[in-house]
């Protein structure tokens, strides 16, 4: 069943909002016991770093295995007939 456009797109928004809180909220707690500091607008940019990087890894991931997936089945499609059936 494919999801709607629409549906998509509030899941995706979801899952960057969630991703860039818990991303943030871990900063908050994490650097203090590693000893850094840093401004709350400072950790805020970082964070929303972090969160694009994420964006644009997932992005290229998503794009590499589509376009494996096309060029598997146009490959399985496109393979002679080696049973000798017509």
């Amino acid at each position: 069943m494919r999801q709607s456009h629409r549906l998509f797109t509030l899941k995706a928004a979801a899952n960057v909002a969630v991703g860039y809180g818990v991303t943030a909220l871990l900063q908050l707690a994490l650097f203090p016991v590693a000893g850094l500091s840093l401004p709350l607008v400072q950790s805020l940019k970082l964070d929303l770093a972090f969160t694009l990087a994420w964006l644009a890894r997932i992005y290229v991931l998503r794009r590499a295995f589509a376009r494996w997936g096309r060029e598997s089945r146009r490959a399985t499609t496109s393979q002679p007939d080696l049973a000798g059936g017509a």
